[in-house]
């Protein structure tokens, strides 16, 4: 969905070959991994924070996991297939200011 949202086209969510060149990338696959690192400590805070008296608390850590784990692998696919705004693979690392 992440080229959906860069291209504005539908059809680019089935480019097969193109997820496919992404998801076979070293940045990529750190990525999902740091995002895993990310979900699996906030499952657990989120569990522990349930089974006590505080579990109010836990949709709150629940959702910033997510949502955190969420940008890297949207984030990914912006490190590997810059958007058209930018001019290239220099895009991606130049500050926004």
């Amino acid at each position: 969905m992440t080229f959906v949202a860069v291209s504005g086209k539908v059809g680019d969510a089935f480019a097969f070959g193109r997820m496919g060149a992404l998801v076979t990338t070293r940045a990529y696959a750190v990525r999902w991994a740091v995002a895993l690192g990310v979900l699996v400590p906030g499952g657990a805070v989120a569990g522990v924070l349930g089974a006590t008296g505080i579990g109010v608390v836990a949709p709150f850590v629940t959702f910033y996991a997510t949502v955190s784990a969420y940008y890297l692998y949207g984030g990914a696919v912006g490190v590997i297939a810059p958007t058209a705004e930018g001019s290239g693979s220099d895009s991606a690392v130049r500050p926004a200011a």
